[in-house]
């Protein structure tokens, strides 16, 4: 019995024990949660993205998250993150910077945090920038494509990176690190204003800009003339004509260059032209000739020429002479070099329309007309009679008064 009683005795004693453990050590978790959690909620915290939002030549904004909303902020700013300075004190989330800052430089920035409680919290330097003071000198506009524009410039002191922009566009930058730069993605017909600002860059991204420079009229060069077509070809003598010209204006063309070519291929001439048209006096003879042609822009004192037109060939209006004797008409003509053939066309109206009555081979210079719609000729009638001559190359036949 005595022994029963013992255990009994232990068990109860044990159960006690226990409960008291429990009750301290829920006690201490208690206590230690109400102390940890008054820390955080008064301590200070350190300021985190802080982030440049804008940057001239002498003076940087910043804005930064974190802190409590009673907290205060010392703004210091070092050249070396070794000598730190402070340049503001505030109760905001952002700050303007203006005595201390040199144009084109870099500075780093911390944010030293203090909370209600006096205690403080110190931020990760972060770089900032201030923008060049100058703008880029000796900008020029140096060579172009069909489809870019390369222009270039002197270095800008304080500067790390320039930035281009099309004059019309609101469009970003286009930015480099170098001292010339080509514009590309554009059209055949661009032609705009350029400005080069300088600038200087964060590791974060900002980038503070300075002054810019201005090229203006940058070109790409023009693409293909089209419609090349003869107006006239007058040949005054075996060594002196007169060949006219027509063809389309070219956007962004200053002006234009061509090539004329014998039918032996051999250059007789090139020549320019500044308008749409162009007249060529020094052709000898008259003979078939090729033509190619390209437009050009001017860059500086130098020309950047389009690609050449496909050689198109031009024949020379027939000069003849006509006699009526009775019953025909004698029809000569002087011969066009390189002519594969000529066709002869009449007609009785002056405002009518001509009838083609016969075509003949090159090598003829002359035709005897001796009807003329079933009838025979008159002589108490008028005719109008003209020669054309025509040139065939492959499935193509180019003609004198077609062109």
């Amino acid at each position: 019995m005595n022994l029963h009683r013992t255990n009994k005795e232990d068990k109860m004693k044990n159960r006690f024990w226990k409960s008291i453990a429990i009750g301290i050590g829920t006690t201490t978790f208690a206590l230690a949660f109400t102390m940890l959690g008054k820390i955080d909620v008064h301590a200070a915290t350190a300021a985190t993205n802080i982030t440049q939002t804008e940057g001239t030549s002498s003076s940087i904004e910043v804005e930064w998250t974190g802190g409590l909303d009673d907290s205060k902020y010392s703004v210091q700013m070092s050249e070396d993150q070794k000598n730190w300075h402070e340049m503001r004190s505030t109760t905001s989330k952002n700050c303007n910077i203006y005595s201390g800052i040199s144009a084109g430089k870099t500075y780093y920035l911390k944010v030293i945090t203090t909370a209600k409680d006096g205690t403080t919290a110190e931020s990760m330097p972060t770089d900032v920038v201030s923008a060049p003071s100058a703008q880029p000198e000796n900008l020029k506009w140096t060579d172009s494509t069909t489809s870019s524009v390369t222009l270039k410039w002197d270095t800008v002191e304080g500067a790390n990176c320039y930035g281009l922009k099309q004059g019309s566009k609101d469009d970003n930058r286009e930015i480099t690190e170098d001292l010339t730069y080509t514009i590309k993605g554009l059209s055949n017909t661009f032609s705009d204003y350029i400005n080069v600002s300088a600038g200087r860059k964060s590791s974060q991204g900002y980038v503070a800009w300075g002054r810019s420079s201005t090229v203006y009229s940058v070109k790409t060069v023009p693409g293909k003339i089209t419609g090349i077509k003869k107006n006239y070809w007058n040949v005054y003598s075996k060594k002196t004509s007169s060949l006219w010209l027509d063809y389309n204006s070219v956007t962004n063309a200053g002006g234009y260059q061509f090539k004329i070519y014998n039918t032996k291929n051999k250059l007789l001439g090139t020549y320019e032209s500044s308008y749409n048209w162009i007249n060529i006096c020094d052709l000898s003879g008259r003979s078939c000739v090729t033509v190619i042609a390209r437009p050009y822009i001017k860059i500086g004192d130098k020309k950047k020429y389009g690609a050449w037109t496909a050689k198109k060939w031009i024949v020379p209006n027939v000069y003849g002479k006509y006699t009526t004797t009775s019953g025909k008409i004698k029809i000569n003509w002087e011969k066009v070099t390189g002519a594969t053939g000529y066709d002869i066309y009449v007609k009785t109206d002056r405002n009518g329309v001509y009838k083609k009555v016969a075509s003949v081979k090159g090598s003829k210079s002359s035709y005897i007309l001796r009807k003329f719609k079933g009838k025979k000729i008159s002589r108490s009638k008028t005719y109008y009679v003209t020669v054309e001559a025509k040139k065939k190359v492959g499935n193509k036949t180019y003609k004198s008064s077609s062109q």
